[in-house]
């Protein structure tokens, strides 16, 4: 019963603090670093696979 008034309670102050917040900004921020997280992998996948031969398990490794 604590615990759920706990999270209300946080609830409502992250509500709060994101009326606060330019939201378009946070949203296209978001949305922007994503994109980066998603396209890298395989820009650098395209980029270093000419030194290693075009194998493909070996890249796989070094980005892991």
């Amino acid at each position: 019963m604590i615990k759920s008034m706990e999270v209300v309670k946080v609830i409502k102050l992250m509500e709060l603090e994101w009326r606060k917040l330019k939201q378009k900004t946070v949203i296209s921020e978001i949305i922007i670093y994503c994109g980066i997280i998603m396209f890298l992998p395989m820009f650098f996948i395209k980029m270093v696979n000419v030194g290693f031969g075009q194998s493909y398990s070996t890249i796989i490794q070094l980005i892991l």
